[in-house]
């Protein structure tokens, strides 16, 4: 018997799908970084510092933080569904550690500890997110408090992040509306939209961490 490389399932492919992973992100990265040379608002790209990567943005000469969590899967046909992302069970009593605990509850983190500063939290993958998850993100966008996925976020978001529990309604409704899903049907507009303007000279900073 006599079989080639390819013809023999691997033993071992966690490393092979990690380097897979960190490689989508770091081109995710790289896109971002083109606008830099617009010569606009984006100065800078960090990767591994406070998540995946973050874009830095001057905005009348103050600085401004695009967050970014990179996920991908591989599974033909996948789409994200609620519980990964928001740590929502719609079947069982929910529990806040899990909304804690799931993408999107990371996410916010960094607008309790950036307030202000912190423009964006983007969770982008090569896959798409289910409409249930879309129809959270709308919610979070209008402040649809009452919506039944979401309203463990804007009614347990002090609880969730105890950082934020002197931040009012308002303020609440704020850190929400910065959730942005950027899934495979939205991301080649995206990508496009920023890398093909026209560039010009301007600083030049691409930082990993």
């Amino acid at each position: 018997m006599r079989k080639l490389l390819h013809e023999v399932d691997p033993r071992e492919q966690d490393g092979r799908d990690a380097v897979a992973r960190f490689k989508a992100q770091y081109r995710a990265a790289a896109y971002q970084s083109l606008q830099i040379l617009k010569g606009g608002e984006v100065d800078a790209v960090f990767c591994d510092i406070h998540d995946d990567y973050v874009v830095r943005k001057i905005i009348n000469g103050v600085e401004h933080y695009d967050f970014y969590q990179v996920k991908t899967n591989n599974t033909k046909g996948f789409q994200w569904k609620l519980a990964a992302i928001f740590g929502i069970n719609t079947k069982k009593a929910q529990e806040l550690a899990k909304v804690k605990d799931s993408f999107v509850g990371k996410l916010m983190l960094h607008t309790v500890q950036f307030g202000e500063a912190c423009l964006t939290v983007n969770l982008q993958s090569n896959k798409d997110f289910d409409e249930t998850v879309y129809q959270v993100e709308d919610a979070f966008a209008s402040g649809g408090v009452d919506h039944k996925n979401a309203k463990h976020f804007f009614g347990f978001f002090n609880e969730i992040h105890p950082d934020a529990k002197t931040f009012t309604e308002d303020g609440i409704k704020a850190c929400l509306a910065k959730l942005r899903l950027i899934g495979a049907s939205t991301l080649g507009r995206v990508i496009n939209c920023q890398a093909c303007s026209p560039l010009k000279a301007g600083p030049k900073r691409f930082i990993s961490g």
